[in-house]
């Protein structure tokens, strides 16, 4: 058995999204994000986050937050297929947003959902590929509540490793979306 966060244990180890290599077989699934400004046709696929419809938490994130700086580096943190990194590169094609997750499969489909979108400013990487002297404008994520709340207070290693100038933080607590200016923690305390 595998540890999960929190201790739970999985009985079938690589299952799961947060592997780097998922087991899981592979079955593509065609998914559509339409959205006041911006629309995609977007590939998913088992053993990566909501592979089978656009995550509510998501969706409310990317309607309610503000809009990303127009130039710099953005930053999505997990980003699974690509709905928020494909968004933020829509919304300002002058930057060049980094679209990190540890699961070889998302950044596979997020460079294709890129390409097929024809957006050249995504860069979908392993978190050790954003070179060193990268400094993010923005961060936006939709983190995975199941890794616990106390986890996710923890996820601003970016902004500790990576400074953010002028971070604006987007980020999801309790499926509503909350933005904190100046503030390298994802998840603001309510």
């Amino acid at each position: 058995m595998s540890e999960r966060p929190e201790g739970r244990k999985s009985e079938r180890p690589g299952h799961h999204y947060f592997s780097a290599s998922p087991q899981a077989p592979s079955q593509p699934t065609a998914l559509r994000l339409d959205l006041p400004d911006v629309s995609f046709s977007l590939d998913a696929d088992r053993g990566v986050f909501s592979a089978q419809r656009i995550d509510p938490g998501t969706k409310v994130l990317l309607l309610e937050a503000p809009p990303p700086p127009p130039a710099g580096h953005l930053l999505d943190l997990g980003c699974g297929y690509g709905p928020i990194a494909l968004t933020l590169a829509s919304r300002a094609p002058g930057a060049t947003v980094w679209a990190v997750d540890v699961n070889e499969r998302a950044l596979a489909l997020t460079q294709a959902n890129a390409t097929a979108a024809g957006l050249g400013n995504v860069r979908a990487v392993a978190p050790d590929a954003v070179p060193e002297d990268v400094r993010f404008a923005a961060i936006w994520s939709n983190p995975p509540i199941r890794i616990g709340k106390a986890a996710l207070h923890h996820l601003d290693t970016y902004g500790n490793t990576k400074p953010v100038a002028n971070p604006q933080v987007a980020a999801l607590d309790n499926q509503k979306a909350t933005t904190k200016s100046g503030d390298r923690s994802p998840v603001p305390d309510q």
